[in-house]
């Protein structure tokens, strides 16, 4: 995989997860750090790019193919929010069950897995999106990816 496909990755899956982790903080109704606020989302931020490499390195090994972005087709982009939501209902609680923040009461919580909704949106559409607008770029500038 060539440096700079990574970088976009890496790039754009940080910029959504962070404007997104900021919009959703009044749902949480805190963390047991002492932590001002931006370093608080910029770490939330950081577990999620590292939860979307992840998604990517296994649909990489699927695919057999470090560059499958190159073609991302209506499979991929089920199996990227598949992947996303088993992430992020395993990520939801351990962070809950070790009390590294709580939901406050304006969250809204899926019923039958007791996990935020906002975060289950966030691991489903953010990493589809990250690859979707990654993929465009690629295609779009083919001959500095091959």
């Amino acid at each position: 995989m060539k440096t700079r496909y990574f970088i976009y990755i890496l790039a754009i899956g940080f910029f959504l997860n962070f404007v997104w982790e900021n919009s959703q903080f009044i749902l949480y109704g805190g963390t047991t750090t002492l932590y001002p606020r931006p370093i608080v989302t910029a770490l939330g931020t950081l577990v999620d790019v590292c939860i979307i490499m992840v998604i990517y390195a296994i649909m990489a090994a699927i695919f057999k193919n470090t560059m499958w972005l190159k073609a991302f087709s209506l499979q991929k982009g089920i199996m990227s929010i598949v992947l996303g939501f088993i992430a992020i209902v395993i990520n939801e609680k351990v962070g809950l069950g070790l009390n590294a923040w709580y939901y406050a009461e304006k969250m809204p919580v899926l019923p039958w897995l007791k996990i935020g909704l906002t975060p289950a949106l966030q691991m489903t559409i953010l990493p589809l999106l990250t690859f979707y607008i990654t993929g465009f770029i690629i295609r779009n500038n083919s001959r500095n990816f091959n």
